[in-house]
C-alpha cells in the first residue's frame, strides 16, 4: 500500500454492487406506449367521424334530387315503395320492386319474390289514401 496516496483508497476489494429493479422502468415505458396507443387511435378515426357528420337519410326524397311525386300526393314514389313492401309477408331481400309509372292518383308496380322467381303481380298504391291493391 502507497503511503502518499490519502485514505480515500485502500486495498480492500470492492463489494458486490447493489442490484436496482428494473421493473419501474419497464412499467413507465408500457404505460407511454398504452397512452401512445389510445391517442392514436383515438384521434385517427376519419370514417367514424365522416359518419357521424352526415345526416340519416330515411327516405329517397330526403336524398339529392327527390323522388317523383303526383301533384296533390300525401305521399311520393318512394313512400308507395315502402307501404308496398309492408303489405308483403316476405324478407326484404326476396321482395324486389319496379315501378311502372303514374296513372291518376296511384302509384303502379311491378313486384317479384326474388327468391323463388316469382312474380307477385301488378300493384297499386293510392298517393292520398295509402291503400294497397292489385292493378285494375
Amino acid at each position: 500500500m502507497r503511503h502518499d496516496l490519502p485514505d480515500i483508497y485502500d486495498d480492500r476489494p470492492l463489494g458486490p454492487r447493489a442490484r436496482r429493479s428494473t421493473w419501474p422502468w419497464v412499467l413507465l415505458v408500457l404505460a407511454i406506449a398504452v397512452a401512445g396507443a389510445a391517442y392514436w387511435y383515438a384521434h385517427h378515426q376519419p370514417a367514424r367521424s365522416a359518419r357521424q357528420a352526415l345526416p340519416p337519410v330515411h327516405v329517397v326524397r330526403d336524398r339529392p334530387g327527390g323522388a317523383r311525386s303526383i301533384a296533390g300526393a300525401k305521399i311520393n314514389e318512394a313512400e308507395a315503395v315502402l307501404i308496398l313492401r309492408r303489405h308483403f309477408d316476405l324478407a326484404d331481400q326476396c321482395l324486389a320492386v319496379i315501378f311502372n309509372g303514374e296513372h291518376g292518383r296511384v302509384y303502379r308496380f311491378t313486384a317479384f319474390n326474388s327468391c323463388d322467381r316469382t312474380r307477385l303481380g301488378q300493384w297499386q298504391v293510392d298517393g292520398w289514401t295509402k291503400a294497397v291493391a292489385p292493378k285494375k
